[in-house]
């Protein structure tokens, strides 16, 4: 099995794990991951979204920071941007989620 395929099964295994609840042992996975691959965008949103769960805003940004500048060159993806808006609410910076949120509201309305 080359380390592309091994990254892969990972990142399904850490998917399973994430789908069935089991937050604890996808994070232990996810966490694995990104010791091999420090920028892998799986491993870096499923641990931004399992850092939201635990209410830990400043950890899930953190991450999030390191996914677009690796994969979006600065320039998030809907979904993520989605993500960016509930960690900055939960620091309790809501005037900047606001304004990301009707970004994205006026981009879907273009």
């Amino acid at each position: 099995m080359s380390s592309l395929e091994h990254i892969e099964s990972l990142e399904v295994l850490g998917h399973v794990y994430f789908r069935q609840g089991k937050q604890a042992e996808a994070r232990t996975v996810f966490e694995g991951i990104l010791a091999l691959l420090p920028d892998n965008p799986v491993a870096l949103k499923h641990l931004a979204v399992l850092a939201l769960e635990r209410g830990e805003g400043e950890e899930a940004l953190r991450l999030l920071e390191i996914y677009a500048v690796a994969h979006d060159g600065g320039r998030e993806e809907e979904a993520v941007q989605l993500l960016r808006v509930q960690a900055l609410r939960l620091t309790g910076r809501e005037p900047e989620a606001k304004k990301i949120f009707r970004s994205l509201l006026e981009a879907q309305q273009s």
